[in-house]
């Protein structure tokens, strides 16, 4: 892709570039908010994380607190207000007055049996021995305050017993017992931490049994929570949702349990999923723009590897025809006073010269020519002293071992004309005459559409196209067809005409007579002629050279009027 080409393509490569930044930034732009929610899981991981370390730790301070509770009550007055075999109201003054955390109690004998509980919703206790448990003798043996987790119904209970020192009770108490329910718990630490797409297990680490769950916790979550015990922290993606799992370990008596929290991100997910589609939407379209602009790019770039292709073609054609790019030297000679603006087609009616005379012109003007003549070419080089010129020759006849060659067909002649612009950037200037001999061959209807084709190509390519023809030879309706299109030098001429005034007509009929007859022009001879003032003379001098109808000579201290060309057509 050279500089040219980005040149030429400069919008359609700033629209692409632009398009391909504006994705970098929203593909930027979509990584970031991805990095946010990634943050924001994060922060939302290590919430959850405190969350369960304040429920894990409130739990053992719960029972902590009740087994110390438990430990330091005073067995004396409990032993004095022991009503056996009762748990109504038992004790209601005592539980009143030293009960704290401790929702409960109840008073065993020697013979492991309960004999009184501080809570009526426990009447079904009364009596139940507890003698052959391992906990009653662990406390019985050991002497200390001891937990227990008994699974009598789910999810279980815990147990707090300490031992009674007070010797020679009439009810001969050993122990006294304290029951922390699981669910009690559940409601008060753990419970707040779930909804209804969140997950929660409590696992005695020690048999790895599962002592309280979620309903809707099936076997297959529960072998995963085991799997991933050994971490502290992670996200699953479970049914295609992405949770959060975190979990804790807890010292419950001698035990060890686990409390694991499966959190659902569902909320923070959709929170983002909104403008991660809106990024993901923008970038699709963009990459559409991109993907089109890059087939046009491609395109063009096939187009300009095309164009050369054909300039090359065009060069063999140019060849073939004797055709060169070349400017001619500075002393051709044209006696044109009309002054053709770069980038249009004119035409002149009859007046085969003056066709001669601007073509020649517009040579001498720094432009590269070519011409289609239908007169001998030799003899009107040699008339203008042309040399480097290219020219071809128009005829229905092939001249045998000529140097130029010779066309009449409508469609070569402007291919040659439309190869030749194409050549270089360089301002060009062709000739084409006789172009009612080029309508007679093939029709009007045709060249007047190649001429109307060229018309864009001379507009751009700065040049000039001239053509000249016998107005009796066509039509006055094909006449009217070329003077709405291209441009009348005739017309020009008449306008110029209407714009002097018949003083001015008359001093240009003066000066033309004067020169013919080969008598020198001053303005004094003019004032004296039309026996006007030298202000005068000197205004309408100035306004007839201004429009290149005359032109004054510095002849040592004279100056001499001459008329021009342009001046002796308009008289």
């Amino acid at each position: 892709m050279n500089l040219k080409f980005v040149r030429k393509n400069i919008l359609f490569i700033f629209l692409f570039l632009s398009f391909l930044i504006l994705g970098i930034l929203v593909l930027t732009n979509y990584f970031s908010v991805k990095k946010l929610e990634t943050g924001i899981l994060n922060q939302y991981d290590t919430h959850r994380d405190l969350l369960l370390e304040k429920a894990a730790l409130n739990i053992e301070k719960d029972i902590n607190s009740k087994k110390s509770e438990l430990n330091g009550l005073d067995k004396k007055i409990i032993l004095d207000e022991i009503i056996s075999n009762s748990c109504s109201d038992i004790l209601f003054t005592t539980k009143k007055n030293i009960l704290i955390n401790l929702e409960n109690y109840f008073v065993i004998d020697d013979k492991g049996k309960i004999i009184s509980c501080t809570d009526s919703n426990y009447l079904d206790y009364l009596n139940l021995n507890i003698k052959d448990t391992n906990y009653f003798k662990e406390v019985s043996d050991s002497k200390k305050t001891i937990i227990k987790y008994i699974q009598t119904s789910s999810p279980g209970q815990l147990y707090l017993l300490t031992p009674i020192s007070v010797k020679e009770n009439k009810f001969n108490a050993v122990a006294l017992l304290s029951i922390i329910e699981i669910k009690d718990l559940y409601s008060k630490y753990i419970h707040e931490l779930i909804s209804n797409e969140n997950y929660y297990y409590l696992l005695d680490k020690t048999n790895s049994n599962i002592i309280m769950k979620s309903e809707t916790l099936n076997n297959s979550l529960i072998n995963i929570f085991k799997e991933k015990a050994f971490q502290k922290s992670e996200f699953l993606t479970i049914n295609e949702n992405i949770y959060v799992f975190n979990k804790k370990q807890l010292k419950v008596g001698n035990d060890i349990w686990e409390i694991g929290v499966l959190s659902s991100t569902k909320e923070i997910e959709d929170m983002f999923s909104n403008s991660n589609k809106k990024h993901l939407i923008s970038l699709f379209f963009i990459l559409i723009i991109l993907g089109i602009l890059f087939v046009i790019l491609i395109k063009l770039f096939n187009l300009k590897e095309n164009v050369e292709n054909k300039l090359k073609k065009a060069e063999m054609t140019l060849e073939n025809f004797g055709i060169k790019m070349d400017y001619e030297i500075s002393n051709s000679k044209s006696f044109s006073e009309n002054k053709l603006i770069n980038g249009f087609i004119y035409f002149i009616r009859d007046d085969f010269e003056q066709a001669h005379e601007l073509f020649v012109k517009g040579i001498i003007d720094k432009r590269i020519g070519l011409g289609f003549l239908k007169e001998e070419i030799d003899n009107f080089k040699k008339k203008y002293n042309l040399d480097k010129t290219s020219f071809i020759r128009l005829g229905t006849d092939t001249i045998q071992n000529s140097k130029y060659k010779t066309v009449i067909k409508n469609r070569i002649i402007f291919k040659i004309i439309s190869e030749f612009l194409d050549k270089n950037k360089e301002p060009k200037i062709i000739l084409i005459d006789h172009l009612d001999f080029i309508i007679f061959q093939n029709s009007f209807e045709s060249v007047l559409s190649n001429l109307y084709e060229l018309k864009e190509k001379i507009k751009m390519t700065n040049s000039i196209l001239i053509f000249s023809l016998n107005q009796n030879a066509i039509s006055n309706r094909n006449l009217l067809a070329l003077e709405k299109e291209f441009i009348d030098i005739e017309t020009e001429e008449k306008k110029l005409m209407k714009s002097i005034s018949k003083l001015e007509h008359e001093i240009l009929v003066f000066i033309n007579n004067s020169n013919n007859n080969k008598l020198e022009v001053r303005y004094k001879d003019i004032s004296k002629k039309f026996e006007i003032t030298k202000p005068t003379t000197s205004k309408k001098i100035k306004e007839l050279e201004r429009k290149n109808l005359i032109l004054t000579k510095d002849l040592g201290r004279r100056k001499v009027i001459e008329i021009t060309q342009k001046g002796r057509k308009i008289i």
